[in-house]
Order: C-alpha cells, then sequence, then structure tokens
C-alpha cells in the first residue's frame, strides 16, 4: 500500500507537470476541467497520497516495539 501511495505521488507530479488542463488546482484551469471531484482524482492526489503514506509508516514502526515491548526496536 505504501508503492501504490509513493506511485501516487508521482502520478501527481506528472500531471502538474505535463498534463496542467487536468490538475483543477491551477487558477488557469477552467471550472469543471480538471479531475477534482471525479473518482479519477484518486490517482493524481499526492497530498492524500504522502499523509497515508506517513501514517501507515508510522503505524508499522511502531506496531512492533508495542507488541513485543523491545526497546531495542526504537
Amino acid at each position: 500500500m505504501r508503492g501504490i501511495a509513493a506511485l501516487v505521488v508521482v502520478l501527481d507530479h506528472t500531471v502538474d507537470g505535463f498534463l496542467q488542463r487536468f490538475y483543477s488546482r491551477l487558477d488557469i484551469v477552467r471550472p469543471g476541467d480538471g479531475l477534482q471531484g471525479s473518482v479519477f482524482y484518486v490517482v493524481i492526489n499526492g497530498s492524500t497520497a504522502v499523509t497515508f503514506f506517513f501514517v501507515l509508516s508510522a503505524y508499522i514502526l511502531t506496531r512492533r516495539y508495542c507488541l513485543s515491548g523491545d526497546t531495542t526496536i526504537l
């Protein structure tokens, strides 16, 4: 899942750089032209993917410590 989130961030940067007409966060895009509000926006929503990546990483890294109590893991 973290790999998928990383790919979403790459797609977000690609769309921002090369396909700006689908990137509705820009002021130059007319309302309704972008993917925001569409189901496909999940594929290029990089800020949400970054948040998901860090939350999932924190959970994965601390879960082992919470289960074992071994402080050397931290």
